[in-house]
């Protein structure tokens, strides 16, 4: 699959969508919302506010994740920021929503919230969502770079709207952490 360039959140062209470059952008996604599941609602909303769409690799781990945040939503709005969410509560709003028909958000919710696995500590989920973010940033880094080789013998034209996409790598190495300048 091409990478793809697409609108961020926060204005401007970026990179997205290129599952060369991440090992395993499914099991890191899944631990941050298993890590997520079970977490006060207030610390859900706060991270959740730093996460963005393309922050995510798979649709059906997106779906999933925002009902972890519409439910935390629900319980700050109610009063209950301090209550935890609860997997119950999120399997409800997918069903609700009609997502649970599609099988990939029925797996991702099954990978979620099966005991398999213990949820991590909460340091080890926000150091999950900064590894979304830089697995974000790799995938638009080999999305850019094919591109930039692609382009490198075409038209100047080409090559102009290439460069013009460069500057979207900035925005989304910053918001991985690295100090660009």
């Amino acid at each position: 699959m091409q990478g793809q360039v697409q609108d961020d959140n926060a204005g401007g062209g970026v990179i997205a969508l290129d599952d060369t470059s991440t090992t395993s952008p499914e099991l890191l996604e899944q631990g941050l919302i298993r890590g997520l599941i079970g977490a006060p609602a207030t610390r859900v909303v706060a991270l959740a506010n730093t996460l963005v769409p393309h922050d995510f690799h798979a649709p059906h781990n997106h779906t999933v994740f925002a009902a972890v945040v519409a439910c935390a939503h629900a319980l700050v709005e109610a009063g209950c920021g301090d209550a935890p969410v609860a997997a119950e509560r999120v399997q409800q709003h997918l069903q609700q929503a009609g997502a649970l028909q599609q099988d990939t958000v029925a797996r991702a919710l099954i990978a979620v919230t099966a005991g398999a696995y213990l949820p991590p500590a909460w340091p080890d989920v926000e150091h999950l969502a900064l590894g979304m973010k830089q697995a974000r940033l790799r995938r638009a880094l080999v999305v850019v770079g094919e591109d930039c080789l692609t382009t490198a013998t075409a038209s100047t034209q080409e090559i102009t709207r290439c460069l013009s996409r460069l500057s979207g790598l900035v925005d989304v190495a910053k918001r991985a952490g690295l100090e660009v300048t």
